[in-house]
């Protein structure tokens, strides 16, 4: 009698186990696509404007799906040039690249939307002045 309490409460502790771990293997993973490089980077103060802006992420994105905005330190908005090769723009799956209009000295932020092909979407900014 003892014997088969002790084997069924062993069944049972194994069985209990093997669900935890099934519960914490299938556990999804929420993550998003974190800038790891920039150029310009954030808070650089540029010697001369560059012409494109270049957004490297810990993970792929969606590139058609990228919505960006360049604004002066005064608020206004910078119309930005078309690219003139979409795949220009997607150079790699991780990579950003913005071209940009001929930039005046000052402060400019760029505020950005991207989405990670896993779904997830990250909003950003990133400052930069031209001396």
């Amino acid at each position: 009698m003892i014997h088969s309490g002790i084997r069924l409460s062993a069944v049972f502790m194994t069985a209990i186990t093997m669900i935890m771990s099934l519960c914490v293997q299938t556990r999804p993973v929420f993550a998003h696509a974190i800038v790891i490089e920039s150029y310009p980077a954030d808070g650089e103060t540029l010697q001369k404007p560059p012409t494109q802006i270049v957004l490297r992420f810990d993970a792929k994105i969606v590139h058609s799906l990228a919505v960006y905005d360049l604004k002066s330190g005064d608020g206004k908005k910078i119309v930005m040039p078309a690219p003139q090769d979409k795949r220009a723009m997607a150079p790699s799956p991780e990579l950003l690249v913005i071209p940009v209009p001929r930039l005046k000295p000052g402060i400019y932020v760029l505020r950005y939307k991207v989405l990670a092909t896993d779904g997830h979407a990250t909003l950003g900014i990133l400052h930069f002045s031209i001396k």
